[in-house]
């Protein structure tokens, strides 16, 4: 009895290791993504993450007043509309070149939440940059946002010799192990929608959840862009 009581103590003990060993390396979708990219060689055009989120409407009044102390140096700006009232505050961080965006929707109607978020995007990623992220990332979350705050990473890559739009969803659909649900063909634009275990947020599909999209438009002159986001993509492709 006494033994197996040890061995179920010492299974315990293994599991919560293995446990936080796999929490503590587990990457940001956008660290992983642009990890990918650069062992793959793809030239990055741009890195996007935008946290989302609806706050109790009685935080409006708080979060306006402290606008310049969450975004010292910023442009902040107030737009006022029948329906509802804007506050914006942008911000260029000259030392890693990544431009910073909070956007907080105030509705008119009393009973409505309000609508909150916060991007941060740049044309290059280095150490530098990655430390700014994360210490944006942390502080903007706890003083802003809820358990419930919406996360989204989008990457922007460029084709080259190695990289044309066929490898480029056939390498990604392996490196991350996506399950397609859905694909949209046409003749310069291709968009696949599916699912990859790496990451937890999900989305509803077409027919069951997803949580990551990649698209390849080609243009006029036949470069072609290509895009990563998770667990959607948000921005312009």
């Amino acid at each position: 009895m006494k033994i197996r009581f040890l061995l179920v103590i010492t299974l315990g003990i293994i599991v919560s290791l293995q446990s936080f060993v796999h929490a503590s390396t587990q990457k940001e979708p956008i660290e992983q993504l642009i990890q990918s990219a650069e062992q793959e060689q793809i030239p990055l055009k741009k890195w996007q993450v935008v946290m989302k989120d609806e706050l109790d409407r009685n935080r409006a009044s708080e979060i306006a007043r402290k606008l310049e102390s969450y975004f010292p140096a910023s442009h902040i700006n107030r737009e006022e509309t029948s329906q509802a009232e804007k506050w914006t505050a942008s911000n260029l961080h000259k030392k890693t070149q990544s431009t910073e965006t909070f956007i907080m929707i105030v509705p008119k109607n009393e009973q409505g939440s309000i609508q909150v978020s916060y991007s941060l995007m740049g044309e290059r990623w280095n150490e530098q940059t990655r430390s700014y992220y994360f210490s944006r990332s942390k502080s903007m979350t706890k003083v802003l946002f809820t358990t419930n705050v919406k996360k989204f990473a989008c990457l922007t890559l460029a084709s080259n010799d190695k990289m044309n739009k066929v490898y480029f969803f056939e390498k990604f659909v392996e490196k991350l192990n996506v399950q397609a649900l859905d694909r949209i063909q046409e003749k310069d634009f291709t968009v696949l929608s599916g699912y990859t275990p790496y990451w937890e947020q999900t989305i509803p599909g077409k027919d069951s959840l997803m949580n990551i999209q990649l698209a390849a438009r080609e243009d006029a002159s036949g470069n072609t862009t290509m895009t990563i986001g998770t667990p959607i993509i948000i921005t312009e492709y």
